[in-house]
């Protein structure tokens, strides 16, 4: 899983004033542009209308690059020339459909295929879930014997061994990390991670954050 750090700096409260649609609102604009002569005695000051909110940060800004993901070492099986496999195998996937994975898989298979295009096909899975947003999550070949042209590819979806929260001073860690945990389940998805962030950033209590994901002590963990 990842470890995200998240850093929330100069936390303050923000206070916004209500605008009213309404006569009322009309009313206050006309005073503003009313020659002075103009101006009703009793008439009350009109405050300027509130600013347009800063845009929010870029995804980049939100959630740094992600390190390189931890998959087992594979301990590839002994292949010379080429084999033909019958069928692929794909275990732990639970976001592709059988169908998905096999518009990957089926063109490698009633053929002789290389070594090379055997590591194609984890390579291939592995870039499916990258595209979907699934970024530490991957494919890798593991330790079996081929029996009957079949090849299992095992999936690693990878999710968050600890969310650690800094900076936030006066602000309660836990109150940051239960509204990021919602978003973050296995497996992680980074579209999802940024939305949650988004939403943090548009917080009164909070003026800045922004994640880091770290490799976490175990294989598809940060």
């Amino acid at each position: 899983m990842l470890r995200k750090l998240f850093q929330l700096n100069h936390l303050h409260l923000i206070w916004l004033a209500p605008l009213f649609l309404n006569g009322a609102t009309s009313d206050a604009i006309a005073q503003i542009t009313a020659p002075p002569e103009l101006t009703r005695p009793g008439d009350r000051p009109t405050s300027p209308l509130p600013s347009t909110p800063p845009p929010l940060p870029s995804p980049s800004e939100l959630l740094k690059p992600s390190p390189q993901r931890t998959l087992p070492s594979e301990v590839l099986p002994n292949v010379s020339g080429t084999i033909t496999v019958e069928k692929f195998e794909i275990v732990g996937s639970t976001v592709f459909s059988p169908e998905e994975l096999e518009k990957i898989t089926n063109p490698f298979t009633q053929r002789p295929i290389t070594f090379t295009e055997l590591l194609q096909v984890r390579t291939a899975i592995t870039q499916l879930y990258i595209d979907r947003g699934f970024i530490t999550s991957g494919a890798f070949v593991p330790l079996q014997t081929i029996e009957a042209g079949i090849v299992k590819i095992q999936v690693l979806e990878g999710g968050l061994e600890a969310i650690e929260v800094t900076g936030t001073q006066r602000l309660n860690p836990d109150y940051v990390r239960s509204r990021l945990e919602i978003a973050t389940g296995k497996p992680l998805n980074r579209e999802r991670l940024i939305e949650a962030l988004q939403l943090l950033q548009l917080d009164p209590l909070i003026a800045n954050i922004s994640a880091e994901l770290s490799a976490g002590t175990k294989p598809g963990q940060n």
